[in-house]
């Protein structure tokens, strides 16, 4: 007859197991305040790997975590606050949400704002100056592009992706050419609603995220190489503070030439060619703007960057443009008093509502809806 365990074996067994869960959960949550190589993303692996089950969800938790855990506003004691622009990009779909857009702008600065620009196709203009009167200045893509890359873009993109892709470009495009000391970089359907410093004595502002998006960081390896992409985090936060020189110096390394100046057109063209050549156009969402920018900042000035949280959440229904007409940043700032945005995603618009969203923060084991790093084809 088999050997009998003594009495209570089976609780033991269970008690230990628990220990262990446990344990592993303070692991996973002493890896989240890890940066660098040695953060939340190999953490995780060795936790995966070492007891052969994932205790976390596919490491999207512990980056939650990290990102959760980064501080909102690490640059408020600055004292040399510059001014910086605004750059919004957008076209008609983008007009319900494009005035909440702008005054979320105004109110999440605490730097100055020497201009809002807002950036629309040549035949969208007339119709986008009139909706933002004098809150803004409207100006063509037609002049931030150039025929060059427009051309590279109309060969090598697929059609259905040729707009999300336009987007990315024109505001590279337009900050590699700004005199600025920083442009706030903004999607036209995100909205602000809390004041951070952006940019102060020399150092950014680096919103992180909580997604990762594996071919973003290829693309950037492949661009830039191995040194730039190792990066355990994503920077796609559907708004990012630029500094234009940071811009130009990324783009000039891109593409193998001499440190680039804003008035150097040709040269930034040859950059922003570089940065699309990169990207495998056979995956639906290649490459990215805002994750590109973060990993060249993170490796070439990480002692001038200040890490914060994203804290982005995507309401789940509003049913007609009317409804937008109507909402305030009052509301928003009530209806979400922990975010500190909100995305109100296009091909989505007509299924949001206000008041429900599964956004939690500090939990290890929250699970978020929040706006995706890969948007469908458009």
């Amino acid at each position: 007859m088999p050997k009998a365990f003594p009495e209570g074996w089976a609780s033991l067994r269970a008690g230990s197991r628990e220990l262990i869960r446990r344990l592993c959960t303070k692991f996973v949550l002493l890896g989240s305040y890890l940066p660098g190589p040695v953060g939340p993303a190999v953490v995780g692996r060795v936790i995966e790997e070492s007891f052969g089950q994932r205790l976390v969800t596919a490491g999207h938790t512990i980056r939650s975590r990290y990102e959760a855990t980064r501080p909102f506003d690490p640059l408020s004691n600055g004292r040399d606050v510059p001014p910086i622009e605004v750059f919004i990009p957008c076209v008609l779909k983008d007009l319900p949400t494009l005035r909440l857009a702008i005054e979320g702008a105004r109110l999440g600065s605490r730097n100055p704002i020497s201009r809002f620009v807002v950036c629309a196709p040549q035949r969208h203009v007339a119709a986008i100056s009139t909706e933002v009167g004098a809150a803004a200045f409207v100006i063509a893509e037609e002049e931030v592009q150039s025929p060059g890359v427009v051309a590279l873009v109309d060969r090598i993109v697929p059609p259905e992706r040729r707009n999300w892709v336009v987007q990315q470009l024109l505001k590279l495009g337009y900050v590699a050419q700004s005199r600025s000391q920083g442009v706030l970089v903004i999607d036209a359907d995100t909205v602000l609603l809390r004041q951070r410093t952006w940019l102060a004595d020399g150092c950014q502002l680096l919103a992180i995220s909580r997604e990762m998006h594996v071919p973003y960081r290829d693309h950037v390896r492949t661009w830039l190489g191995d040194r730039v992409a190792d990066s355990n985090v994503s920077f796609v936060t559907h708004h990012q503070l630029m500094q234009p020189g940071a811009v130009r110096a990324m783009l000039s390394c891109g593409s193998g030439s001499d440190r680039l100046k804003a008035e150097d057109s040709a040269a930034i063209d040859v950059g922003l060619r570089c940065w699309l050549g990169a990207a495998d156009f056979s995956l639906a969402s290649a490459l990215s703007e805002y994750h590109s920018y973060g990993a060249w900042l993170t490796f070439s000035q990480p002692k001038q960057t200040a890490r914060c949280s994203w804290g982005n959440v995507e309401p789940r229904r509003l049913d007609a443009s009317a409804e937008f007409d109507e909402l305030r940043i009052a509301t928003l700032r009530s209806e979400y008093p922990e975010a500190t945005s909100v995305t109100f995603h296009s091909w989505k618009r007509g299924s949001y509502s206000l008041g429900s969203s599964d956004l939690s923060f500090g939990r290890l084991d929250c699970h978020l809806r929040v706006a995706s790093d890969v948007p469908p084809e458009d």
